[in-house]
């Protein structure tokens, strides 16, 4: 676990999926949790007794495997978790092909067998569930004192989206990962969508906005969009 400092002081928590380097991050306020993906990790729930947590929201940025097979993990914890992500995400999150939950031990194995272990370790499992609230491109929510707003960014699937908070940081899931070009040949996923509607949208962004990638270290945006040109 990382933490991260915003400019107010406030910390946002990072975990980092031992298989893959997929990135979580937690936002705390009182008693309240909100998470920007999610996946099992039991350091979480010890972050959670330390702060006391009794409600918590998870935001999906997209359906894949290691970016929201922690939602019914954590759905048992708190009964009342709720669940946000894009309208275009939920047919995918309902379908455990398209989320790829039901292949990634294949496709992971079938580079490096040697892994076998560590996915096995992972104790991550096929699912299909549905999210609690879907939002709309350029919707906002607010949550605390903070103001999320969605964009949609189709390309690495058709439910990805990035989202701004507080017009100073942007959480981008796969849709920009720091140190690879994104991924766009996985289900729903396309290259005509990306270069279309989602690189053109990060372009437009200021350099100096800081960058909360699915993947990879957190930088200005100036030092990553390298990787979608």
């Amino acid at each position: 676990m990382k933490e991260i400092k915003l400019t107010n002081n406030e910390i946002i928590y990072q975990f980092r999926l031992p298989l893959n380097g997929a990135n979580m991050y937690v936002l705390i306020s009182e008693k309240r949790a909100l998470l920007i993906d999610c996946f099992r990790d039991e350091y979480l729930l010890k972050l959670f007794v330390k702060y006391g947590i009794e409600e918590v929201t998870v935001v999906l940025t997209h359906e894949h495997w290691d970016h929201a097979s922690g939602v019914e993990w954590l759905r048992e914890q708190f009964p009342s978790c709720k669940v946000l992500c894009g309208e275009n995400a939920k047919e995918n999150l309902e379908d455990s092909r398209k989320n790829m939950s039901s292949q990634y031990k294949a496709l992971i194995t079938l580079r490096d067998r040697t892994r076998k272990s560590e996915v096995e370790k992972a104790n991550i499992h096929p699912y299909e569930f549905s999210p609690d609230v879907l939002f709309s491109n350029r919707e906002i929510y607010t949550w605390e004192n903070h103001m999320f707003q969605f964009y949609f960014t189709p390309g690495h699937t058709s439910g990805s989206v990035c989202i701004l908070l507080d017009e100073k940081y942007i959480f981008t899931g796969d849709s920009l990962v720091n140190g690879n070009k994104p991924v766009t040949r996985f289900p729903t996923g396309s290259q005509k969508q990306y270069d279309a509607i989602t690189g053109p949208f990060l372009g437009s962004l200021p350099g100096e906005m800081k960058v909360f990638p699915g993947h990879g270290e957190t930088d200005e945006l100036k030092n990553i969009i390298k990787y979608i040109l």
